[in-house]
């Protein structure tokens, strides 16, 4: 009897541990930004691969991603009077990093032939880099993209380019 209770406390804890370390990787934030006196504002926050949405516009100037909103993987900018509340979910389990072009470069890998995806940004812009695995990367096939996020199936590893360049490294 007391082997079986310290057996379920040792499940308990383990599935507790994964659940905590899957909530470390990809977590949701809520902030505000405001550019003063029509001035570009920069807040940083880590994001990781993961992604930006305007929750509400505060300001009376509208505020237009790419224009007058944005972000990279270090934060959030706002400008020409934007104030607005963003929610931001960071992904800190892709693999990526920053191409010379200053494009994000990110590996997805479907594992034992399951869908894989990670979300980013893609500015309707992906290139497969470099294929890891043996089995096909088809594009529409095997991978493939939305705005938001990059989708491997059937085996495919690989590295891929993604979204209009950042800056320039």
């Amino acid at each position: 009897m007391q082997g079986n209770r310290l057996s379920g406390i040792r499940t308990v804890a383990t599935i507790g541990f994964g659940v905590a370390a899957a909530l470390a990787l990809a977590f949701q934030a809520r902030m505000t930004v405001e550019s003063k006196d029509g001035k570009r504002n920069f807040k940083h926050f880590d994001i990781g691969a993961g992604h930006v949405h305007l929750v509400k516009a505060l300001s009376a100037v509208p505020c237009i991603r790419g224009r007058s909103w944005g972000y990279d993987h270090n934060g959030i900018w706002v400008d020409h009077g934007c104030r607005a509340e963003f929610e931001i979910i960071a992904d800190k389990s892709a693999d990526w990093k920053v191409d010379p072009e200053g494009r994000r470069r990110i590996k997805v890998e479907s594992e034992k032939d399951r869908p894989a995806e990670v979300h980013v940004v893609t500015d309707n812009w992906v290139r497969l880099v470099k294929q890891l695995s043996d089995r096909p990367c088809v594009e529409g096939r095997t991978w493939g993209f939305t705005k938001d996020r990059v989708w491997v199936s059937d085996g495919c590893r690989a590295v891929f380019s993604v979204g209009k360049p950042r800056y320039r490294l």
